[in-house]
């Protein structure tokens, strides 16, 4: 490149001006010449042969991109606040331009997202689609959200339940629509309907998925796979009532979908279930559903209901999570009220959990986006079923003391913990929860509230027995103390360690200082053993039910 000078028509930096660069002569005029009739002067790069023209920086610019001669730079970022509130660059002068607005609130989301993101990837949703589900204004989202989720190394499972549509279709063929315990009676001709709209129920949800991801480009094809990834069998005949062609799943074809899984594929389940001996059968989607988180040990089952919602009537707030045994006791108390379909998901999300699903969600169908928050945001939007992950905690009883020092001793000696007297430990049980066993105790802690600070608790002498560390065991009765704090009203947890603050840091603690003990605690604060505090402010309990996720609880 060679420069010379030359005028150039001047405005404020940024504004969308056309030019034509002239670098040697326009209309006869010297180049030199043209630079003597206006005032602002530029250094103006002069293409040699061989290199770009000017008519390709001039194309450039008329298609959107800056002219070369628009550039300027400036120090930074400068993060201030300009009007309107929005964090902006600040400019490098007065009529220049300012830079980027940060969306504070995409940034807060995505770092929000990122442990679920990591902590899910690899692992198996079945996610379950109601026929009124794919009839919806929100389905095509719901379907690059399944897309999205594929994306980030979740492999999916999609089970198609086209009830709506096969009752629909009942009506218009004028055939009766008989249901007997939860399952449709299935005739031959309403199994030639329910194959109809199981198939193009099947194509509507694989045009949807080739879409990709927000219609933006997509690196590789989102690939389905269908087919006969479980065998069926007959239901029969129950109190005296032949459910004719309905069927119930037999196996699901685990290896053959892992398969598929390694491919990346997104696996496709429909309702129509084949016997090893060709027969096909009318299967109920829910279970089948259920069957395949529970034969695939799925990290989630997630099915799409309409808007109900289940709340305390106590306090009339709606409830986010409900554990297992709290929600066998409400099916069965609501067994009758309960909307069909509001029945059928928790009643099979119950028989999953039942057989080692980790949790299922319930989600209003109506609400775009509502997978996705629930899965990746930490406050969720649906309700939530987990398996009891506080199985066995319980009160101590002055009888668990000779159990209690048994995990006690060990650690004292190693100075892990400090030493109690034995006095001590038999006045302490009142506030002690223990783990229990098979009849043996394997876990403890104590939550010792202080009477000068009634919103501050202390968590002491929690330990593992030796062969259950590294179980879950520590992290399932902190998480239950926690609760239990709640409950009775504290908003900080207190503890004093010597060597395993690390884990503390790691589940939400942070350090504190002497000053941020009770004045009853810092009385007896032992100078020799310089023990660590750390504190931990307490959240709602649907943040707690996160942390169990991330934890994998």
């Amino acid at each position: 490149w060679r420069t010379t000078n030359a005028t150039l028509p001047h405005k404020a930096y940024g504004a969308n001006c056309k030019r034509r660069l002239v670098a040697q002569k326009e209309d006869g005029v010297d180049a030199s010449e043209l630079a003597s009739r206006a005032a602002p002067r530029l250094r103006v790069a002069v293409p040699t042969s061989g290199q770009d023209s000017d008519e390709q920086v001039l194309l450039d610019h008329e298609v959107g991109f800056p002219h070369p001669a628009d550039l300027s730079w400036c120090s930074g970022p400068d993060s201030t606040t300009l009007s309107g509130g929005s964090p902006m660059l600040r400019s490098p002068a007065a009529g220049s331009p300012s830079g980027w607005t940060i969306d504070r609130t995409f940034v807060e989301t995505l770092r929000m997202g990122s442990p679920y993101i990591s902590a899910f990837r690899g692992t198996i949703f079945v996610i379950h689609l109601p026929g009124s589900l794919v009839d919806s204004d929100v389905f095509p989202s719901v379907m690059q959200d399944v897309c999205l989720l594929n994306a980030i190394g979740i492999r999916i499972v999609l089970v198609l339940g086209p009830g709506k549509q096969i009752a629909e279709r009942l009506v218009q063929e004028g055939i009766e629509d008989e249901f007997a315990d939860g399952h449709r009676v299935t005739s031959p001709r309403t199994l030639k309907i329910v194959k109809e709209t199981a198939g193009s129920m099947m194509f509507e949800v694989e045009g949807q998925l080739a879409r990709g991801l927000y219609n933006g480009p997509v690196v590789g094809n989102v690939r389905v796979s269908s087919g006969s990834f479980y065998s069926a069998q007959p239901i029969g005949i129950i109190d005296g009532r032949d459910f004719g062609l309905s069927g119930k799943v037999r196996r699901i074809d685990v290896e053959g979908i892992n398969r598929r899984f390694e491919e990346n594929d997104i696996v496709l389940l429909t309702n129509i279930g084949c016997s090893p001996s060709g027969e096909v059968f009318n299967c109920d989607s829910y279970a089948v559903a259920s069957a395949c988180a529970s034969q695939l040990a799925a990290e989630k089952l997630i099915y799409f209901v309409d808007d109900e919602v289940v709340y305390d009537s106590t306090s009339n707030t709606m409830t986010p999570n409900l554990t297992l045994r709290v929600a066998r006791s409400f099916l069965q108390a609501h067994e009758h009220t309960l909307p069909m379909p509001f029945r059928r998901a928790l009643r099979n999300a119950i028989t999953a959990l039942d057989a080692g699903v980790r949790r299922a969600h319930l989600l209003n169908r109506f609400l775009d986006g509502a997978m996705l928050l629930e899965v990746f945001h930490r406050d969720g939007v649906g309700l939530m079923v987990s398996r009891d992950i506080y199985e066995g905690i319980r009160p101590a009883r002055l009888s668990d003391l000779p159990g209690l020092i048994d995990i006690i001793e060990p650690l004292e000696a190693k100075g892990v913990l400090v030493y109690r007297p034995r006095e001590q430990l038999e006045k302490m049980i009142p506030h002690f929860f223990v783990i229990e066993r098979d009849g043996m105790i394997i876990a403890c802690a104590a939550l010792v509230p202080f009477e000068d600070r009634p919103r501050l608790a202390e968590l002491a002498c929690l330990a593992v027995h030796q062969s259950y560390q590294k179980s879950g065991k520590g992290a399932a009765i902190l998480s239950f103390i926690e609760r239990k704090a709640i409950h009775q009203g504290v908003q900080e947890l207190l503890i004093l360690s010597t060597q395993s603050f690390q884990w503390f840091l790691e589940r939400g603690f942070r350090e504190g200082r002497l000053a941020d003990l009770p004045e009853t605690k810092r009385k007896c604060y032992n100078y020799q053993r310089m023990s660590k505090i750390f504190l931990k402010r307490l959240g709602g309990k649907r943040s707690i039910d996160e942390n169990d996720v991330l934890t994998r609880l």
